[in-house]
């Protein structure tokens, strides 16, 4: 009798308007084991059938993401490299970039697509057909953005910009903690635009290089119980270190760098053991396709993991000691 075993991770796009893609096309499907040269005896993905989609379709990816010029209709420096657009989408486009990990792909009109940049979706304005995206200039592709006044070419939206999603939906998920620093507090403002009146919410934010005037345009105070910290002073650590042993939330939230991440991530595995991690995906994007491999980490048993796609538990992450290495 075949034994199915629950998956390290799972492609975020299986089952979605955008599977099968072109990793199906060419022999490599993350989720369908026939689309990947093997035998589907194996399979455990419980969704539609992959494969059958495939071939229904003429063997072609469904659909692709499409790159568009859209307007600016807004730009904001929150200090002195950090400065945050407002996109004219549409509405279709602003409602799929609604769920938190969304984030897109971004360039200047003066380049090619080889300089496109993954920057996370902020704010989603479904109303108005609008999303916010926040960018720090620390080098060529940015500086280039943060030129712009009139108009960028994006493409997407893209999925997996954080890891751990399976969180947001477990319905024993009530209380969430969420440890934002400097860039972080983007993803941070979208999953308390998507928690709120959901869950009850508590950010411990360092806005670090980024004003603080942030915070207060998205009325953060509003959607979640906020306290401004520095996560380089050890008494504010020391707060952290109390918020998660004595408060027991049952998910924890990191959008922090790898450093903050695998240090707190270890703090929460000590303390708070039963509460479910979800993590900033920090790794090399470059593709957002599978394709080019840039993100791609080694698993424990030599399988070849993109980060681009694969939606991984938080603790799964950092129980593989060769994310940090």
């Amino acid at each position: 009798m075949i034994q199915n075993h629950p998956p390290l991770f799972q492609c975020i796009d299986a089952g979605t308007e955008n599977c099968p893609c072109s990793l199906a096309v060419s022999g490599n499907c993350l989720t369908c084991s026939r689309l990947a040269g093997k035998d589907c005896g194996d399979c455990d993905w419980p969704g539609v059938c992959i494969y059958n989609e495939f071939m229904q379709n003429g063997q072609k990816i469904k659909s692709s993401r499409e790159e568009m010029l859209v307007p600016i209709v807004e730009k904001k420096s929150y200090g002195d490299d950090t400065i945050r657009f407002i996109l004219d989408v549409g509405k279709g486009l602003a409602a799929k970039c609604f769920m938190p990990g969304s984030y897109l792909m971004i360039r200047s009109r003066e380049l090619s697509e080889y300089y496109n940049a993954p920057i996370s979706v902020m704010f989603a304005d479904l109303e108005k057909g609008h999303v916010h995206v926040l960018i720090k200039a620390i080098s060529f592709k940015t500086k280039q953005l943060a030129e712009e006044t009139e108009h960028l070419y994006i493409k997407g939206p893209y999925k997996n910009g954080l890891l751990g999603l399976a969180s947001l939906k477990a319905p024993q998920s009530q209380s969430f903690l969420i440890v934002a620093k400097g860039i972080g507090l983007s993803p941070a403002i979208k999953m308390a635009q998507y928690l709120k009146s959901r869950r009850q919410i508590r950010l411990l934010a360092d806005p670090a290089q980024v004003d603080r005037q942030l915070l207060a345009d998205y009325s953060l105070n509003q959607e979640a119980e906020t306290t401004l910290v520095d996560l380089m002073e050890s008494q504010d650590l020391e707060l952290l270190r109390q918020e998660i042993s004595t408060s027991r939330h049952s998910a924890v939230c990191l959008f922090t760098s790898d450093y903050f991440l695998s240090a707190i991530g270890e703090m929460v595995k000590e303390l708070c053991p039963a509460a479910d991690i979800v993590t900033a995906n920090n790794f090399n994007i470059c593709c957002g396709e599978g394709v080019c491999g840039a993100c791609s980490v080694a698993g424990e048993k030599g399988e070849t993991i993109k980060m681009c796609k694969c939606q991984l538990a938080g603790k799964d992450l950092l129980r593989r000691k060769v994310v940090w290495e």
